[in-house]
């Protein structure tokens, strides 16, 4: 798949899609008690996630991120 193509499929999945500035793609979504930030996104999976019990600061961070190498702050618990 192309990156726009993965793009398209997860927006149908997650709240917020970005095509990061080093050509990765990050998204946003709802979990059951917090917001997570999911980098390193393809098609099938992602490769670290971040929670955030604050939903807002959550997408302040997904705002702010530049890469999949990116540390939100303020996250609650994450999962690599």
């Amino acid at each position: 798949m192309t990156t726009e193509e993965i793009i398209s499929t997860l927006r149908g999945e997650y709240m917020a899609v970005r095509l990061l500035p080093d050509g990765t793609v990050a998204c946003l979504g709802e979990l059951l008690f917090t917001r997570g930030i999911f980098l390193g996104c393809d098609e099938f999976s992602w490769k670290r996630r971040f929670c955030f019990e604050d939903r807002e600061r959550a997408s302040a961070e997904f705002a702010l991120l530049q890469s999949e190498d990116d540390v939100p702050s303020g996250y609650t618990a994450r999962r690599l």
